[in-house]
């Protein structure tokens, strides 16, 4: 099978769709670069005159996009909420992970399970690596400071038709530097409400305001309140763009973990995976980074060249599964955010935030 057919290997009609939907819209790949640099809630108007096209084409494209699957989710910065990140490569099958209400994502692969969780920065990850070692006594964990997700250029990536993977390894050297990686780090997101708005937009970033208020209040809330704390999270650093989470040729996905040696080359390599193709998140650790790809295991042995050679850094672990496999996912933890201690707490406070008024916010 030739280069240029890698992707057939894998037959999923959503990313067939999509392809032959861009080879009739070319224009779409400017509209989805400027769209992903648009932190919601999402103006379809202003995006198509920040791209250069008349707004009913915009429009149009906005529909077409949501109608082959792709996905919009809020890019926001871990670190700016006061959390971290701590990837855990259990030694077997783990059915329930302890400290649930910290994960991030739980898998399950060929050589046993793997949690990706989110802790507050200023409580360490000790008290759930404690709790893990009581179900994985041979765990391995790797910490990080910031998650990014993945934002390379379309427009720069597709002439003419979808690059392989070996391929979009080649044009990475000359890919536009349109993204400066760096990320405030603060001990506590603005506030509880603003917290429980972002978790609904990670999920979904084009939900009508109105609905994110009945979610929240339990009512149609004035839409200026939820300006406020949009512009308090746009403030803080924490809302950066939108993820676009469109259809991937294969259901496979690589964990690459990788040492830099510093934290300015774990830096440097960070910001490059940002820019690759077929990366989906970057995470960043004082000298350590790791990066989910979807691509085919075949794959990661060229990838791996590729970062011990040009980036002068070694991959120290790689682990597959399937998106099938995925057992878990779960929203920003704010039940586990005391909004009047104004304080993070490694014990989910349900009822106290019951017991708050919308008022305090």
């Amino acid at each position: 099978m030739g280069e240029k057919e890698w992707f057939v290997e894998v037959s999923i009609e959503k990313f067939a769709r999509f392809i032959k939907g861009v080879e009739r819209r070319p224009e779409v790949l400017r509209f989805m670069d400027v769209l992903r640099r648009t932190s919601p809630p999402l103006d379809v108007v202003a995006i198509a005159s920040n791209a250069g096209m008349p707004e009913k084409r915009g429009v149009s494209y906005f529909k077409w996009l949501s109608s082959v699957g792709v996905r919009f989710k809020a890019d926001y910065s871990h670190s700016a909420l006061g959390l971290s990140l701590l990837l855990v490569k259990h030694g077997r099958y783990v059915d329930n992970p302890p400290k649930k209400e910290w994960v991030f994502r739980h898998v399950h692969t060929g050589a046993g399970s793997v949690t990706i969780y989110r802790y507050p920065r200023v409580l360490g990850p000790d008290f759930i690596v404690e709790e893990v070692r009581k179900v994985s006594s041979n765990a391995v964990t790797y910490a990080f400071e910031e998650l990014f997700f993945a934002r390379p250029s379309y427009e720069y990536y597709w002439v003419g038709e979808f690059p392989s993977p070996r391929l979009a390894l080649k044009m990475l050297h000359d890919h536009p530097r349109f993204y400066v990686l760096d990320y405030p780090v603060n001990d506590r997101p603005p506030s509880h409400a603003a917290l429980f708005i972002l978790s609904v937009l990670e999920r979904d970033a084009i939900i009508k305001d109105t609905e994110l208020a009945r979610l929240r209040w339990r009512t149609k809330h004035p839409r200026r309140k939820i300006a406020k704390h949009l512009q308090a999270l746009k403030e803080a650093s924490v809302l950066r763009g939108t993820v676009l989470e469109v259809p991937q040729p294969t259901s496979t996905r690589v964990i690459l973990v990788i040492k830099a040696g510093t934290h300015s080359k774990a830096m440097r390599v960070a910001e490059e995976f940002m820019k690759y193709l077929y990366s989906l998140e970057v995470g960043v650790g004082y000298d350590t980074v790791f990066v989910t790809l979807a691509v085919r295991e075949r794959y990661a042995p060229l990838i791996r060249k590729h970062i011990e050679l040009r980036q002068e850094s070694t991959c120290v672990d790689y682990i597959v599964y399937d998106v099938t496999n995925v057992a878990e996912e779960r929203v920003l933890p704010y039940w586990n955010y005391d909004p009047l201690e104004r304080a993070w707490s490694k014990e989910a406070l349900e009822k106290l935030n019951e017991r708050v008024t919308p008022e305090r916010f």
